[in-house]
């Protein structure tokens, strides 16, 4: 059972984003909602920008760790590849920098259905080919990701690997959205017990990201991919969402590769709830992913990037 916090804001989540959804759904409707679920996250008060870089043409921010373990971390926003919440992921990535001791890269990778698919892909690979061509070593490299952009942190590791690139140090992903054909069972039985999200955004989402993709595309559906010779790979998830068996059946994938894999599933928390700092839940979350970063990417000890 969540904690008592953990309650209140999935009936909160009910009655602000998932009855709104349910009632309109069109890109300009999600982004509106989105636009107060930003506020919301950041408490109201727009967060500082990072340091503004442009990798390899990709507007990005960066935050600077005050810890230096030459950790770099590639996070990749949520959204419905059709959004971004800026000042809730200012706020979070700070949050992960003073966790993990690492520099994080936020890329603002172009979004739908402007820049339909594969751009947002093509530009998460291209800032990691960036951070390779400053001279960061891949080995110390976490990729990570919620959501959608959980769904682009497992397609960037898989398109590293097969463009020969070297592998990240690990990839964490929150939530992610591994089969966008809608083949996960949990988009049934928690249809009516995910507080936020509902089928219908799922497929607007898809509509507007992919509308001549073939969704069984691995560049779509990493679950369709190969997960052989991947690196290690977190997934959490709560037990009440939709995408939930999103993130089982990729870990059963990877587990059957010989892949290094972690699945924590939480009970009954929201889409995403570790960027929720207010909950108790989160706090447990964030350091299970600092020990999962720190077993794969540990504390610096050499001259070398």
């Amino acid at each position: 059972m969540p904690s008592l916090s953990g309650r209140v804001v999935n009936a909160a989540l009910r009655l602000l984003v998932k009855r709104r959804l349910r009632s309109e759904l069109s890109v300009e409707s999600v982004r509106d909602t989105s636009a107060r679920l930003d506020g919301w996250i950041a408490r109201g008060k727009p967060a500082k920008p990072g340091d503004r870089i442009a990798a390899n043409g990709v507007s990005c921010e960066w935050f600077p760790s005050a810890v230096d373990e030459r950790r770099i971390l590639l996070y990749l926003h949520g959204g419905g590849f059709i959004v971004h919440l800026p000042s809730a992921y200012r706020v979070f990535a700070r949050r992960l920098s003073a966790a993990l001791g690492a520099h994080v890269l936020l890329p603002e990778y172009r979004l739908a259905p402007e820049y339909p698919f594969p751009a947002g892909v093509d530009d998460c690979l291209e800032a990691y080919r960036w951070l390779l061509a400053q001279g960061h070593s891949a080995a110390r490299i976490v990729i990570a990701g919620d959501s959608a952009g959980g769904n682009l942190a497992l397609v960037t590791a898989m398109r590293i690997r097969d463009g020969g690139l070297p592998a990240p140090g690990c990839v964490a992903m929150l939530s992610p959205a591994t089969d966008l054909t809608g083949g996960s069972a949990s988009l049934t039985y928690n249809r009516d017990h995910d507080p936020m999200l509902v089928p219908q955004v799922l497929r607007a989402v898809l509509a507007a990201y992919a509308p001549n993709g073939d969704v069984n595309h691995p560049w779509l559906s990493p679950i369709n991919g190969s997960f052989d010779k991947l690196p290690p790979l977190l997934f959490h998830a709560g037990s009440s969402e939709l995408l939930l068996d999103d993130s089982i059946r990729a870990a059963d994938r990877a587990r059957r590769a010989d892949v290094s894999v972690e699945l924590e599933v939480w009970p009954d928390m929201p889409h995403v709830f570790q960027m929720l700092d207010w909950l108790p839940e989160t706090q447990a979350a964030i350091d299970g992913i600092a020990r999962f970063v720190q077993q794969h990417v540990p504390a610096y000890a050499g001259d070398a990037k």
